[in-house]
């Protein structure tokens, strides 16, 4: 007699397997306690689904709780965030594939375009193999060093606008010209000329690594080339 399950499997044969895939993350695994290279990644299955939609119950960040379900090899909020939009994007791959459908205003019109574009197409930049967190930059106003750590998954609560991330820089700042006095580097980054805030930003963010979010696209109405940022949101996770 033909159990449940084999009817089950019988009605989905059809269906592709849905296999985790092993992914070298950008960070080199530089950054994590014993070094983490690689890591699983697997798709996005029904109970996932169901929990994302249900998160709005929680205080849990949606792209957050994606990682938790979806990556295997590593703390999850360990993650830094050269590593998260990388891994957002695998998850996306490894659950609905490379094609990436989308809707977004053009800046200049207002019109509504429909963007489909291959993600396999996005460039991903590795850190280099010296890099270490925190990291030591020049401050290219005043002249001087700074020590910044590099933000992680642990740290959204931090930075979910603009005015979090300037109130909160103070605690990704372990030194400035070799003071580590939190009220100290707290009062000399806010009164920090702009190219010196950016600066620690870019290093906060590990802006220069990891995946390029950056997509250059034609306004079908006004032919307009815009430069838009990667919408990567929990809908990004969901098939259009």
């Amino acid at each position: 007699m033909t159990n449940k399950q084999d009817k089950v499997n019988e009605i989905l044969g059809f269906i592709p397997s849905e296999l985790e895939i092993k992914v070298d993350l950008p960070s080199k695994g530089l950054f994590y306690k014993g070094g983490v290279p690689s890591v699983n990644v697997k798709p996005l299955d029904f109970e996932g689904e169901k929990a994302l939609l249900n998160v709005h119950k929680s205080k849990m960040n949606p792209i957050d709780l994606v990682l938790k379900l979806c990556v295997e090899g590593l703390d999850t909020d360990d993650i830094c965030l050269i590593d998260k939009l990388f891994l957002m994007l695998k998850i996306r791959e490894v659950s609905h594939g490379t094609e990436l459908s989308t809707l977004y205003a053009c800046p200049n019109c207002a019109f509504d375009n429909e963007l489909v574009f291959d993600m396999d197409q996005l460039t991903v930049n590795p850190v280099p193999d010296d890099m270490t967190d925190p990291i030591e930059i020049q401050l290219p106003k005043i002249d001087k060093p700074a020590v910044v750590r590099l933000l992680r998954v642990r740290d959204s609560r931090f930075i979910k606008n603009t005015e979090d991330i300037l109130d909160n820089m103070w605690r990704f700042v372990t030194s400035i010209d070799g003071e580590e006095s939190i009220e100290v580097i707290s009062a000399v980054i806010k009164n920090l000329p702009t190219k010196d805030r950016k600066a620690i930003l870019e290093a906060m963010f590990g802006s220069s690594y990891g995946l390029e979010t950056k997509i250059k696209v034609e306004c079908e109405n006004c032919e307009r080339v815009n430069i838009i940022d990667l919408p990567i949101t929990e809908d990004f996770f969901t098939e259009r």
